[in-house]
Formats: structure tokens, sequence, C-alpha cells
């Protein structure tokens, strides 16, 4: 099946999405991971150029460096090769005891695993696609236990399509790009195997519920940069956004673009990247240092962790940076190296931290008014803070008449001290 290629047919899907922006195929990473070469003598069939071709396989004039024979890797089927779909692989339900656990999300035996012969991530994600109770399509009435990445795609795209309509709900007439689609998904997808990407697990586990709740606050904090779509073009080679963070917990952002369709490859295992616009996210820390670069991997050595530095190959590049203890305003910069075919080239940024820090330090003029909706904003407690936070709705905790309604929805706090002020209480 030329393994890892990128042939027509991924060139053909890449042409369909560009021309086609709001449009992200779901494909397969295929089950044939585990397939073995042929014994010496044996005829085998395969497709070449949409002829069938039959011969006897001769391991010295037919090498068989994919799958089995390379440890599992290189097993991406041609069409998923392609560079703008949404290739899925399968794991086992993460499921114990009626909850989510990750642990339990361990990888089939079946499913394809990259990299792409020009050392591109695939799968992108992963799903559950291990014995899963279906229809049949035998009969009408029948059902049945099933597995395979047939089974995981259209998990993780029924998942997609929840997503879209949610969106739609929350922002009356929009829809997210097909970059936004698949950076969301991959930006929340919860991280299996080594640290980072792999060509295994892909950037992880869909997390419906986690891109869901982005989705949330990108309505409820618009400012934020949460979710941007934007375009680069030869007058703007570079773009910036702020963003504010407590350097607690972790920070992630994630790029991704609709590239131009890529070069066919003619021969199998062409090295040669197939990446068009060469798109570059890049964090700076306050006050211009340090810089954080994307995270990369190395297709000749496809079972080691990834690493940080330039990424040339994909379409989709993340920054992540565990908690520094350093607050303060951090620089996402998205830019572009060379020239854009086509003199242009839209993308969609998402950036996700714990804790961000967006209200002031202290408070010294009252009323003060924040949005508390959906937990207790952007707050973080100071130094010796010595007061209990509580959240209420339709009352107040005190004896003392308090706000008659909150500032925004239903949620609101209240905080009063002893009169006519207690200057052992911090807030």
């Amino acid at each position: 099946d030329h393994f890892g290629r990128y042939s027509s047919y991924a060139k053909e899907w890449d042409e369909i999405c560009y021309n086609a922006p709001y449009y992200l195929p779901f494909r397969v990473s295929g089950n044939d991971r585990g397939d073995k070469a042929p014994s010496t003598g044996v005829t085998f069939s395969y497709w070449y150029n949409d002829v069938l071709h039959t011969k006897a396989y001769d391991p010295a004039t037919d090498p068989y460096n994919d799958g089995w024979d390379n440890g599992g890797f290189d097993t991406i089927p041609q069409r998923a090769v392609s560079k703008n779909v949404m290739t899925v692989g399968a794991v086992d339900d993460a499921v114990l005891n009626g909850s989510r656990y990750l642990p339990e999300a361990t990888m089939t035996n079946f499913s394809g695993w990259g990299p792409t012969d020009d050392g591109r991530i695939k799968p992108d994600v992963v799903g559950n696609g291990k014995s899963l109770y279906t229809t049949d399509g035998d009969h009408n009435t029948d059902y049945e236990t099933v597995s395979g990445t047939s089974l995981s795609t259209p998990n993780i795209s029924g998942s997609a399509i929840l997503l879209i309509e949610y969106y739609g709900e929350l922002f009356t007439g929009q829809a997210m790009r097909a970059s936004t689609l698949k950076g969301l998904i991959i930006h929340t997808a919860d991280d299996l195997g080594n640290p980072g990407p792999d060509y295994k697990y892909g950037w992880g586990l869909m997390n419906t519920e986690a891109a869901a709740a982005l989705i949330k606050e990108h309505k409820d904090f618009p400012s934020d940069n949460m979710i941007v779509e934007a375009a680069l073009d030869t007058g703007n080679t570079g773009d910036t956004y702020a963003v504010d963070w407590d350097g607690t917990g972790e920070f992630r952002a994630t790029l991704c673009w609709t590239d131009p369709p890529g070069t066919e490859s003619e021969v199998l295992d062409d090295t040669s990247s197939k990446l068009v616009n060469d798109l570059d996210l890049r964090i700076t820390g306050p006050g211009g240092s340090p810089t954080y670069n994307p995270y990369t991997l190395n297709p000749a050595n496809p079972s080691v962790a990834a690493t940080t530095g330039d990424n040339t190959l994909d379409n989709v590049e993340q920054v992540y940076i565990p908690a520094t203890g350093l607050a303060g305003t951090y620089t996402v910069k998205v830019s572009y190296i060379g020239t854009l075919t086509n003199g242009t080239q839209a993308y969609s940024l998402i950036t996700a931290a714990d804790e961000y820090v967006c209200c002031p330090t202290t408070i010294s003029s009252y009323p003060y008014a924040e949005g508390f909706e959906d937990g207790f904003g952007y707050w973080v407690n100071a130094d010796g803070d010595d007061i209990d936070w509580t959240r209420h709705t339709g009352s107040t905790p005190s004896t003392n008449t308090g706000p008659s309604s909150a500032y925004e929805g239903s949620y609101y706090l209240y905080i009063e001290s002893t009169s006519p002020n207690n200057p052992d209480k911090i807030a």
C-alpha cells in the first residue's frame, strides 16, 4: 500500500482541503501495523496507480522496510498521509469503573503508526477502536463487537461534529475553519505515550469535554487570544499575541494551517519535505526571554521522545511550557520562513494556560466588578490571603445587603470587612 508515501491520493486530498478551508476530512490510520512480510516466493498482490499487480515476493528486490520489520513504524496508508486531514489511530477505551482513566488507553496491536516518509507526525490523534459494539451490515437488526481504526475514526469525527454544533450555538452565524477544529482537537488532547507528540499516539487521545470548555472560555473571554483565526501575507510577515500567565500550571500554544498540496513522491521512502508554506511558532517570556520552541520529532529514530527546535516538516506546531514560576506577559509569535505560495496563508492559533493574570494585584477602589460566571474568573490568591472564598447564586453570604444581581451571569462574589476597615484582611 506504499505506506507513508505522499502519493497522488494524498496530494488530491490536500488540494480538496486547501480549496475548501472549512472542510476537515477524517481518515483511518489503518490496521496494518502487525502485518509481516510474505515468505520468499509467496505470491502477493498490491495496488499501484489504480492497477492491481501480482508477483512473487523476493526480499532482495522487494525490501520490506515498513511495519513489522520496522518495529511497526511507517504504516500509514496513502490517503491518511495527507497533511490537512485528521488521521486517527485506535486505542483501548480509556474508561475504568465508568470514569475516564487514561492508563486504560493502551495501544492496540493493529493501529497504523507514522512517521510519513517525509517525517511528519501521523496519526494526529487516537480514539477508542477496540471491541466496540456496533451495527452489522449483514442484516438490519444485527449487532457485533468490532475493532479497528474504522471504529475509532467515526468516534473522533462524531465528537468533532458536536464541537462544530456547540461552536455554532455560541457564535451564531459563524463556523470554525478546518484548521481551527483540527488545532483545537490536538491542543486539548490528553497526552499518551512519550511526552509530547509521537508517531504512535500522535498528539494523544481526543478530549471532547476539554475542547468544548475551551470554546466556552473563548466565548466568555474573547480578548484573551484563546482561539485566533488570522492570516499572513507578503506584507505581514508575523503576528504577535500577548498572553498574561502567572507561571503556574502549564501553558501551551498550538498553530495549525491548511497547507497547499505538496509535490507528489514518485518513489517510496522519499524523505523530501512536503510542507509548502513553512509557518513558525515561538513564545518569549516576560521581558523578551527566554524563547520557547515547538516540538520536533526525528523520523530516523521514530521511537525517541520529542524534543524542541525548528519544525520544518509539519503544518501543526505546538509550544509547551511547564510551570516557570515567572508571572507576566508572554508573547506568542506566528511568522513564516521563505515565501508564501499564493502570497498568503491563513492559520489558526489556540492558546491556553492553567492560570491567567488578568485582574489587578490589589483592589483599592470600590465597587469593583469582575465576571465570575464560569468560576472565579482569572483571580490568583495573594500571599497571605486569609479569606475563605465561596460562590453563591441567588443569595448573599452576609447579614448585610449584598448586590441585587451578578455583574455577569448568575454568580457573584461579595466581600466585606468589619467597619470601618480591617487591615488584617487581604483580598
